[in-house]
C-alpha cells in the first residue's frame, strides 16, 4: 500500500468534485515524477472497488502500461 500527498489527494477531490458537476471530459496534468501513476491507480481503486465500475487503460507506450499493471497489482 502506498499513502498519496497531500497535493495528490487534493487533485484526486477537484476530480471527484468536477464529475459530480457533470463534466465529462476531465484531463490531470503532473509534471513527470508527480505521482499519476499512484493518481489514476487511486481513482481505479475508488470506482471497482466502492462502484464496481469496470474501467480501462490506455497508454501510449509498453513501459507505462507496465508501470500501472504494477501498480495496481500491488493495490
Amino acid at each position: 500500500m502506498f499513502e498519496l500527498r497531500d497535493y495528490q489527494k487534493a487533485l484526486i477531490a477537484q476530480t471527484y468534485q468536477a464529475i459530480r458537476d457533470g463534466k465529462r471530459r476531465i484531463a490531470l496534468q503532473l509534471v513527470t515524477g508527480g505521482g499519476k501513476t499512484s493518481i489514476f491507480s487511486q481513482i481505479v481503486r475508488d470506482f471497482v472497488g466502492k462502484r464496481g465500475d469496470r474501467v480501462i487503460l490506455v497508454a501510449h507506450r509498453v513501459e507505462l502500461i507496465s508501470q500501472m499493471s504494477e501498480r495496481l497489482g500491488r493495490m
